[in-house]
């Protein structure tokens, strides 16, 4: 993996795979609220100048000790799940005109192969290339990489939040140019990131402790939670490091999950416990 790079050879380095722990907290970007994350996402793109470069931030990945294509997001998967959104929105509506109106010419001159698109964004060999938290991913693989239209219970907040974004970033995009479709395309694939990897959860928790994603920041219980595993690696007289902060990921794993199925934040939760 490069350490600096862009979203479309992130995405196409060879059998990549990404995935969000299930101790990480779940899709928190929000249509209709004070911070409306993907609406400035959006406004972000139309107001860009595609002549300059457009940068996407910074993503911290932990490499999978038994799969080497499979990295575990440890920061940055707000942005990159709704990468993820947005390209099935596009990819879909792209299909659609290629069913109406023919071949696609992209900005290059060059014929538009969707299914190129589609394998690295998506889907590549009956493998998805992205999953969320497990308690979303069948509603996610069902509705966001399928792009399923009959309904799937969201029976979470975060699900809830998953199917608003896409509803909003579908609806943004269907009613544009195709010449704008593109350059939308063009943007986000060329945007630039920069890539920090580790191999050991050790070291993922050390830098997670000082990292703050840019769209959303840390809730007092994130903040929490990267303290204990901090604080357990630097203290602790044990030799088993990563089996006390496997024992942490999986106690906030279960409080994440059940805190996405009542209608209180993470912090109202914690407060009242």
């Amino acid at each position: 993996m490069e350490r600096q790079t862009t979203i479309k050879k992130l995405f196409h380095e060879d059998g990549i795979q990404f995935a969000i722990p299930a101790y990480q907290r779940a899709y928190s970007w929000e249509v209709e609220s004070d911070r409306k994350q993907i609406q400035q996402f959006i406004e972000d793109i139309q107001e860009h100048n595609p002549k300059k470069d457009y940068f996407f931030g910074h993503f911290l990945f932990e490499k999978d000790p038994k799969k080497d294509s499979k990295y575990w997001v440890i920061d940055g998967q707000q942005r990159l799940t709704t990468i993820v959104i947005f390209f099935s929105c596009l990819i879909n509506e792209l299909e659609n005109r290629e069913k109406e109106s023919g071949k696609i010419i992209d900005l290059d001159d060059d014929e538009l192969d969707i299914w190129r698109l589609r394998e690295n964004y998506i889907k590549r060999k009956n493998k998805f290339k992205f999953e969320t938290v497990p308690y979303d991913n069948v509603f996610f693989e069902h509705s966001i990489l399928e792009s399923n239209k009959d309904p799937i219970t969201s029976d979470t907040s975060s699900s809830r939040r998953i199917k608003n974004a896409r509803e909003y970033i579908c609806d943004k995009i269907t009613p544009l140019d195709l010449s704008i479709i593109l350059q939308w395309k063009k943007i986000i694939e060329n945007s630039k990131i920069t890539t920090f990897e580790v191999s050991d959860k050790v070291q993922a928790t050390q830098i997670f402790a000082f990292q703050n994603d840019r769209g959303k920041g840390l809730t007092t219980l994130e903040k929490i939670k990267a303290f204990l595993m901090h604080k357990l690696y630097a203290l602790s007289d044990s030799n088993d490091d990563e089996g006390l902060i496997r024992n942490v990921e999986s106690i906030f794993s279960d409080i994440y999950k059940q805190s996405e199925r009542v209608k209180l934040t993470e912090d109202q939760v914690l407060g009242h416990y």
